[in-house]
């Protein structure tokens, strides 16, 4: 690639390494494998009068390689490098990393960020399996193009139809985990627990046009709805509900990072382990497959019909995708976030060039520890056609490879990247190296998104002003944040501290937000919905 400094080092290590340890043996061996420009050059040097020694060799061998047409040249090969089919993608990543310091190697920061994901974009292609959607009688999900931030544009009705806009009035109101997020699945507490069948009811019984949910699989593939990013935690103190004797718990607790030495991430556990450990029958009849039949889904709650029974079997944590979509209404539409642990291939090889660790072929990555992207991904997807119905359906993810592999697969659903945008999270370290480069800034985040023919992103309600006093932002920024989705066509969902206040609503519809996720959405309603279109 044109890093001489690189091949010099190395050289020098194998040398030593096979007994040539004097500067005079080293530079005999080097002169065996030099030819064209770079023989000529030792060459040339050692026709002065004085011998040349390996110091002075090194030296002149790396200025003749530092020339402005060698920066050139390799800028030519980092943008035109391409992955044969059968290259081994982290060999192939680490390759072009080179080439771009050796292009640029005073370039740092934003601009860096957005030429190495920019150019990563060549592995999907290669690595993302075709989906076929499984042939069954029920009504697929909409198709639909989710409206774009519209900051300083007229926020107009959309005619709708096959090629119209959803939704047709911005910004819309999202149940955080169903009716808002609240860490609880404990008898004593009145409120909707997160990721239940009970708790997307009652946000459609308040009117709510769309919830959040989180997605992921278990050891023998079921997709079941956990808030836990990747792992299964348990409080071991007992206690007993209508129709459920439950053994444990589930603890809601941030994940921290995880990686292979993660001992209790919820592949480890099939869906019966699961249900035996939270008190529900292991031997159950599970949800049957839709693929003969068609599915009747009931009737959207209304204000005047019972409040969903939190105490029942709609109550339970770890509901699966398929019943979520069953037992409730067309009408209202999931953003369906699949939870995969947020490290990809360019993170890992990032924090591994930071570290100055080996880079193998074998690196470790979700896709050994947690579980295959093609296979993850097509079983929400086979879920979400077999029962969602005629409903809109969203899909997102914190993982970069898995919205990228999603687009790839398929564009009748749209596709949403989610990233904090930089902001640094309590649960993970301050840097970024562990998880991925298109992380690093709202801007790096919006930019990749539109390079991938991505929806939108869902970010932190603090990049407009949600949360002043903790995460400061001037107006400036906020304008330019929405100034940047408009002009990149890109919905905006956001969510986080603050958002769930009146007067981020009246923000969020100054700077043209698609939508916002909130949290306590009964007291939200009772609160602030007079005034607002649902």
């Amino acid at each position: 690639n044109g890093d001489v400094r690189a091949f010099l080092v190395d050289f020098e290590e194998v040398a030593e390494a096979a007994g040539l340890e004097t500067d005079r043996g080293k530079l005999v061996a080097l002169k065996t494998l030099l030819g064209g420009r770079a023989k000529a050059t030792v060459d040339a040097a050692r026709r002065g009068p004085r011998k040349m020694g390996w110091a002075t060799a090194k030296k002149v061998l790396a200025a003749e390689f530092d020339t402005p047409a060698d920066l050139q040249e390799a800028m030519r090969r980092f943008k035109t490098a391409k992955m044969a089919s059968r290259s081994n993608p982290t060999v192939f990543l680490a390759g072009f990393w080179k080439l771009l310091d050796r292009a640029l190697p005073g370039l740092d920061g934003v601009p860096r960020h957005q030429l190495l994901s920019d150019q990563f974009n060549e592995v999907y292609y290669l690595f993302a399996h075709a989906y076929n959607p499984p042939a069954c009688k029920t009504a697929p999900p909409r198709s639909v193009r989710v409206s774009p931030v519209r900051f300083h544009q007229a926020n107009a009705v959309n005619n709708g139809g096959p090629d119209g806009l959803w939704p047709l009035q911005t910004p819309i109101l999202i149940g955080h985990a169903g009716a808002g997020m609240k860490h609880v699945h404990h008898e004593s507490d009145r409120l909707w627990p997160d990721n239940t069948i009970c708790a997307f009811r009652r946000a459609e019984q308040l009117g709510l046009p769309m919830v959040e949910c989180d997605a992921t699989v278990t050891k023998d593939y079921k997709a079941v709805l956990l808030h836990h990013n990747f792992t299964v935690r348990f409080h071991t103190d007992p206690f007993s509900v209508k129709d459920c004797n439950r053994s444990f718990n589930l603890a809601h607790l941030p994940d921290p990072p995880v990686d292979e030495q993660t001992t209790n991430l919820v592949v480890r556990y099939s869906f019966s382990e699961l249900r035996g450990l939270l008190g529900r029958d292991p031997s159950a009849r599970p949800i049957e497959d839709s693929s003969s039949g068609c599915i009747t889904h009931p009737k959207a709650l209304t204000s005047t019909d019972p409040l969903p029974d939190v105490q029942g079997v709609h109550g339970h944590p770890l509901p699966e995708l398929a019943d979520a979509f069953r037992q409730t209404s067309t009408q209202l539409g999931f953003n369906v976030e699949l939870k995969y642990p947020r490290e990809t291939l360019l993170g890992k090889i990032t924090r591994a060039i930071h570290e100055d660790v080996p880079i193998t072929p074998n690196l470790a990555g979700p896709h050994s520890y947690f579980a295959k992207i093609n296979k993850f991904c097509d079983k929400i997807l086979d879920t979400i056609w077999k029962n969602a119905g005629d409903r809109v359906v969203i899909l997102s993810s914190f993982n970069a490879d898995v919205c990228a592999v999603l687009r790839l697969k398929q564009s009748h659903l749209p596709v949403m990247f989610i990233t904090r945008g930089g902001v640094p999270s309590p649960t993970e370290p301050p840097d970024m190296f562990h998880v991925d480069l298109r992380h690093t800034s709202l801007a790096v985040a919006t930019s990749w998104a539109q390079i991938m023919g991505l929806d939108g992103v869902v970010t932190l309600g603090s990049h407009f002003g949600s949360d002043p006093k903790e995460h400061p932002i001037t107006e400036d920024e906020i304008s330019q944040n929405a100034s940047d989705l408009t002009e990149k066509c890109l919905a905006c969902f956001v969510y986080g501290s603050g958002v769930s206040e009146d007067e981020f609503f009246a923000k969020a519809t100054k700077y043209g937000l698609t939508g916002v996720i909130i949290d306590r959405v009964d007291g939200y309603v009772q609160e602030h919905c007079d005034g607002i279109s649902l």
